[in-house]
């Protein structure tokens, strides 16, 4: 193929990647509100908190399951000191972090050599290939979880290069390379490792322990007899146990040490359990649920998207039985492209080891399980398929458009996906409460976690919500209504309740399991339908006279 032909594919990819990027940002901002729950509005409450303390964490919050220092929040609380429109601030973080993510990926298609497969593959990044995808990552809190596993390989990648590098040039002019290249490395990695650590126990099983079983394996390979000392893989183990021991020791040490500083679930209560089968089932379909592959009708738009999930499942099959294969067959191939071996064979494995934990994590423990946790694994198939296609001896026009089919399927499973979202808006009820208790003038209230913080972003933070517990149980049995749900919320809402006029916002199914909430006739109804009822309280005393009559 002619280098201008290879200009003009690589240009049509980049503008067709351009115009899937800008259908993507089209569709969140004319649908985002339709797609965010409380779970996702109290990212924003959060980073509103922090714009108003102008601080990158907050004594003042309680925190979820994990501490996550380099997270949405920054760039949300960045935002609302720019502007106090809602859902421009979350519309502007959706668009910064997909384009964060492009960037990442980008350098980390550079370190890896397959820079031609960039504008191609990254076509799978910029749809909603699937539901997990599109709520957790592209409007969700997801994509820093991403950047870490991209910037980590990205930075190990030109270690490679590095070494491999210097190892030449002393085999044929006995000269070192420049030492200031690979100190810059270790202090990427080391930074890497040291946040990646904060990050929480998810991002420390999907990177450090699959890494550290990569380490085992290079280890045994360096054990073999007949491994010359040219090709040591001692430098990359070292690496990698740099890493490892970095992310483990800020984990635990920091983790232990922000703890009693800041409010959050630490994991403390995790137990090891006998092998759960039980969760198999939902693991695999979580994971295959994940490539966009979803249950209905076969003669619909949906075979569409569960073809290309299909395509993508086998590709990744593939890829890394061949990446493993191929480098352990060329060990005595000097004529071998050893350099992209090595990177290939290290993702594959990597790939492999962390599918190993991640079944291993949530059936040999008591930690629940959910199909988006796998989604941080999914994505490091995309650029092992690339490596794949450079690798394998096939023609070249085939290996194009074997890429081209399997990425181009996702991208345009994702954009009928889009197409076909459902006009009905799920949070249309939501909406038309906040309005209301806008035009009454009541801007202080309580509602159980899921109905809370989604009143606060849809009312331009004009809501502020007390939240209770989710479980109704538990809701049940607390006697003292000023007790909240001790996460992902101010500190402030279990100090004190609302201090003047207030609202109680109840599901009507909630309201049969509340044996207090049966007894509630007094206030003013703010709003009732056959789901929600609000009702309205001169204070918080009148609402206590009410609840105990």
């Amino acid at each position: 193929m002619s280098r201008r032909s290879k200009v003009i594919i690589q240009a049509l990819m980049g503008v067709l990647l351009c115009l899937c990027l800008g259908a993507t940002l089209t569709f969140l901002y004319a649908k985002i509100n339709t797609l965010i729950d409380a779970d996702e509005a109290c990212e924003l409450v959060l980073g509103k908190l922090l714009s108003e303390e102008r601080s990158l964490l907050s004594k003042n919050w309680f925190y979820g399951n994990e501490l996550r220092i380099l997270d949405v929040q920054i760039v949300n609380s960045l935002l609302f000191r720019l502007t106090d429109n809602w859902h421009i601030v979350r519309f502007a973080s959706c668009a910064i972090h997909i384009l964060l993510l492009m960037a990442v990926y980008f350098l980390l298609c550079k370190a890896a050599g397959i820079t031609e497969m960039y504008s191609c593959s990254a076509l799978v990044f910029a749809v909603p290939f699937g539901e997990n995808y599109l709520r957790y990552a592209l409007i969700g809190s997801y994509i820093p979880h991403f950047l870490f596993s991209f910037g980590t390989w990205a930075v190990l990648f030109r270690y490679i290069d590095g070494r491999e590098r210097a190892r030449q040039r002393k085999a044929v002019a006995g000269a070192a390379s420049p030492r200031w290249r690979t100190a810059v490395l270790l202090f990427l990695t080391a930074l890497i490792a040291l946040f990646a650590g904060l990050e929480g126990a998810r991002q420390f099983q999907i990177l450090c322990l699959p890494l550290a079983m990569v380490a085992v394996v290079l280890s045994l390979l360096s054990a073999q007899e007949e491994n010359q000392l040219g090709h040591s893989y001692f430098p990359y183990m070292g690496w990698l146990a740099a890493f490892c021991m970095v992310e483990a020791f800020s984990y635990f040490v920091g983790n232990k040490v922000l703890h009693n500083i800041y409010t959050y679930y630490s994991f403390s209560d995790v137990r090891f359990i006998y092998f759960n089968y039980e969760w198999l089932p939902e693991l695999i379909n979580g994971w295959v649920g994940n490539h966009g592959y979803q249950d209905g009708f076969v003669f619909s738009s949906i075979i569409i998207r569960n073809l290309a999930a299909v395509l993508w499942i086998v590709m990744t099959f593939i890829s890394a039985g061949y990446g493993i294969v191929h480098f352990i067959r060329i060990q005595k191939d000097e004529t071998a492209d050893r350099t992209m071996a090595l990177k290939y064979f290290l993702l594959a494995v990597y790939y492999v080891a962390a599918a190993v934990v991640y079944i291993l994590f949530y059936t040999f423990t008591n930690i629940q399980s959910s199909p988006r946790y796998s989604l941080q694994l999914l994505i490091m198939s995309v650029p092992m398929i690339c490596f794949f296609i450079k690798m394998v001896r096939w023609n070249r026009f085939f290996k194009g458009l074997v890429l081209f089919c399997t990425c181009g399927m996702v991208a345009l499973g994702g954009l009928n996906y889009c197409r076909n979202w459902r006009e009905e808006d799920p949070n249309a009820e939501y909406w038309a409460i906040a309005e209301t208790l806008r035009a009454e003038d009541y801007s202080e209230g309580f509602a159980t976690f899921w109905n809370g913080s989604i009143l606060t972003e849809l009312s331009n933070g004009q809501v502020e919500v007390w939240s209770w517990h989710p479980t109704m149980t538990q809701l049940a049995a607390q006697e003292d209504p000023r007790e909240v749900y001790r996460v992902l919320q101010r500190k402030s809402h279990d100090e004190a309740p609302p201090a003047g006029r207030m609202f109680v916002l109840l599901q009507k199914s909630e309201i049969a399991e509340l044996p207090w909430a049966q007894r509630l006739d007094g206030g003013m109804v703010l709003y009732e339908s056959e789901q929600y009822i609000a009702r309205g309280y001169a204070d918080y005393a009148s609402f206590i006279a009410d609840r105990a009559e």
